[in-house]
């Protein structure tokens, strides 16, 4: 038969029986060269040991540790404190109605929070300085009408000066002065008998390891998590806080760790050069 009487089936035929008789060895050679043609598509790895973040927080839990044992020898040495410091002066104690008058009222909730309720000398020197402010308004409280409060008030210029002290003015001042004395003698002697039972060294232990400890909770929170376990000691944080430190952090995050496969999909399709960059939302729907 020659090759002119050849039917299309017949050469087809023979096209398909010369493709199955290729070597298997042409085959395994032929593979490789098509895998290396495939452009190269970078997958993220699961790191295996543990993360930044990981570490930083056993760190975190060291500090925290050392701070819980240094604020319980506080708590039992401020108990010695208060048992070998004497009464302040009752003029430099809060809820005296003498101390009220002179604008030493105590505004806070609960009970006063100093050794045995006593005025800070900062409280005093703020309201002496308040006291001691020129004064360009004056008021008067009058009854001259019965069942009627009158009061008046005087008003003055820059240009015209302050209204001068009066003697319950200056009165007032010298009795602010005299607390604020009282108060810093009453702080010197506090604080050499903190020096002496140890208070002094366990604040400053105790000061330290909460110092580490601010410093790992904020350098935890700027590195960008790399897991949920990563994002869920970033929200621990963020609860010790009380919610307010890192929530714009731990937002960025989420978006990461949840847009990012998203992110990926598109950097391979366009790596292959495929035309349609939603195909894979269509295809999940």
């Amino acid at each position: 038969m020659s090759i002119s009487t050849l039917s299309r089936r017949a050469i087809l035929a023979g096209a398909s029986a010369s493709a199955l008789t290729v070597p298997i060895a042409a085959v395994a050679v032929a593979a490789p060269s098509l895998a290396l043609a495939e452009p190269a598509i970078a997958v993220p790895t699961v790191p295996s040991g543990p993360s930044v973040i990981e570490k930083l927080w056993d760190e975190r839990q060291a500090a925290l540790r050392e701070y819980e044992a240094a604020h319980r020898v506080c708590d039992r040495l401020d108990k010695v404190l208060e048992q070998r410091m004497p009464d302040p002066h009752p003029s430099i104690v809060w809820s005296n109605p003498e101390n009220d008058a002179d604008g030493l009222k105590f505004e806070g909730k609960g009970e006063p929070w100093h050794l045995k309720k006593y005025i800070h000398s900062r409280h005093i020197e703020r309201v002496l300085k308040a006291a001691c402010e020129p004064k360009f308004l004056r008021t008067k409280i009058e009854g001259k009408v019965p069942g009627t409060l009158v009061v008046t008030w005087q008003e003055r210029s820059k240009d015209e000066g302050p209204f001068a002290f009066t003697e319950e003015d200056v009165a007032l001042q010298e009795r602010l002065r005299a607390r604020m004395e009282l108060s810093r003698r009453y702080e010197r002697k506090m604080k050499r008998v903190s020096h002496e039972i140890g208070l002094t060294a366990a604040e400053r232990r105790r000061d330290r390891a909460c110092s580490r400890q601010v410093k790992i909770d904020n350098k935890i929170i700027r590195i960008p998590a790399s897991s949920r376990r990563d994002l869920a000691i970033k929200i621990e944080i963020f609860d010790h806080y009380e919610r307010d430190m890192g929530a714009d952090e731990i937002v960025r995050d989420v978006r990461r760790l949840i847009v990012m496969p998203d992110e990926l999909r598109a950097r391979m399709l366009a790596s292959v050069g495929h035309p349609d960059p939603d195909i894979f939302a269509r295809m999940s729907v």
